[in-house]
């Protein structure tokens, strides 16, 4: 079982003077889960989770395209054994 997924963004994004072209996902823990907690909507959520477990700033996350967004919450997916809903959390 992978610890470790690396999406290239088809997108990327450029906060500030940083250029971030791909996403490194790791298995999310308990702590990365809770970091959702008190998070309003799906969207708002998935964002939480993605910024704790890749590492990136929620701005990042924040100013992906859709389509890397969508491809980034269907790999999240694959940690949970295709438990939770396509696309989101």
């Amino acid at each position: 079982m992978s610890t470790e997924k690396v999406i290239k963004l088809n997108y990327p994004v450029k906060v500030g003077d940083t250029t971030v072209d791909s996403i490194t996902l790791t298995r999310p823990k308990v702590k990365h889960l809770k970091a959702m907690d008190g998070v309003d909507g799906d969207v708002s959520k998935a964002e939480t989770l993605i910024s704790a477990i890749s590492g990136q700033p929620i701005a990042v996350i924040t100013n992906l395209d859709g389509e890397d967004f969508t491809r980034i919450s269907e790999e999240l997916n694959g940690f949970f054994g295709g438990l939770l809903p396509t696309g989101g959390i």
